[in-house]
């Protein structure tokens, strides 16, 4: 299961394999997802036969590398980047054993290294995966989603990693690894400026706003002035529709803000230049 799980990982291009980069850890697979405004982690640890101190080391261990992570990102200083470090049990394991596991959560929120750990299992025997226990703190009361939710929660998800699981018995017969969809919203696939931006337009008209954003996105250049301006209005955007999902703010509150962040949008649509942006041939 462990290197099916890594070959599933190094298929999925948002990821990026770090292992190799710290050799010092003793994770099998470390990964890094910066495709959205989050920041995402991902760890496996093979855990058979280990015990519990021996797992709560790797989740200290992994808690301590993110917090001395530095990255120049404007809204890593908002955002606590997700990190998920995942025991698999090849053999199964013991429901208290699983239980205290994804119990153990760590989480600092010091402004400039605030970072969250959640453990998560995997349960070969059983062919499940165990998210992490929420809420991961209580004061101030945090949640994280277990799967991807406008650009929220944990990517890969709860239902990625089940959809890796649940073709586990094909690839041992056919050694062939068939990646099941991604949950996380396909970017428009755009050739020019111009479509561009009638396309972004034409879907924020249909109140379609997190598709335009991604798909606008896609096609500019990280380190732009554009890429930095679209970072924080997404941001926005997402805190706008989860508190409104929370029930934070009416529905017609929410509304006014999603309409002030699409006159933004709109704004930067009309400024932004051939030479802040690229586009993949058809």
């Amino acid at each position: 299961m462990i290197h099916y799980l890594i070959s599933c990982m190094n298929k999925l291009k948002e990821w990026e394999n770090l292992t190799a980069d710290f050799p010092e850890l003793s994770f099998d697979y470390l990964g890094i997802n910066e495709a959205g405004s989050f920041i995402n982690f991902f760890t496996i640890v093979k855990a058979d036969g280990k015990n519990e101190s021996e797992i709560l080391h790797f989740i200290n261990e992994f808690f301590e590398k993110l917090q001395n992570f530095k990255k120049d990102l404007a809204l890593n200083r908002i955002l606590n980047p997700n990190g998920v470090i995942c025991f698999v049990f090849e053999a199964g394991s013991s429901y208290w054993f699983k239980k205290k596991i994804i119990e153990a959560s760590k989480i600092s929120h010091g402004i400039k290294t605030n970072r969250i750990v959640m453990p998560w299992v995997i349960d070969v025997v059983k062919r499940k995966v165990y998210p992490h226990e929420n809420p991961v703190s209580v004061l101030p009361p945090v949640w994280i989603f277990h799967n991807p939710w406008w650009g929220l929660g944990i990517s890969p998800g709860e239902d990625q990693l089940n959809a890796f699981i649940h073709n586990y018995d094909q690839w041992k017969e056919s050694g062939d690894i068939s990646i099941p969809p991604n949950p996380l919203p396909e970017s428009p696939h755009y050739q020019n400026l111009v479509e561009l931006k009638n396309k972004t337009k034409e879907l924020i008209s249909q109140a379609r706003t997190h598709k335009a954003f991604i798909g606008f996105k896609s096609c500019t250049k990280p380190g732009s002035w554009v890429y930095e301006e679209l970072d924080t209005l997404l941001f926005n955007f997402r805190l706008t529709e989860l508190r409104r999902k929370l029930g934070k703010i009416s529905d017609e509150e929410g509304q006014i803000q999603v309409n002030q962040i699409n006159d933004g949008f709109l704004t930067i649509i009309e400024e932004v230049d051939e030479v802040d942006c690229w586009f993949r041939d058809a």
